[in-house]
């Protein structure tokens, strides 16, 4: 069997899943007390630190790609408005013109 370096990065990346996966087991296993969270007037509800910390960790990825999305969304419009009033600054002018 003849060891490339496309099987190298598929071994290494599988032994980097599995020591990602024992470190979330080894984290779950190690703070599973309850805990509260009060903020104001809003509280919730006892729920194991592991989950909550997840919870809040999958949320911030959500709220990053929102985020993101809304900036992509504002750079395009604004290139094309530039892009807009470029072209209508290169464009000539033709009202005056008589028609045919």
């Amino acid at each position: 069997m003849a060891w490339t370096w496309h099987k190298v990065k598929v071994y290494a990346r599988l032994a980097g899943v599995i020591i990602a996966l024992l470190a979330v087991l080894l984290f779950i296993l190690s703070n599973h007390e309850k805990v509260s969270v009060k903020f104001l007037w809003w509280e919730t509800p006892e729920i194991g630190m592991y989950l909550f910390i997840l919870i809040v960790g999958v949320g911030s990825v959500l709220l990053w790609w929102v985020i993101r999305r809304i900036r992509h969304v504002i750079v395009e419009t604004m290139t094309l408005v530039r892009e807009d009033k470029t072209r209508k600054k290169l464009t000539p002018k033709t009202e005056n013109e008589p028609t045919r």
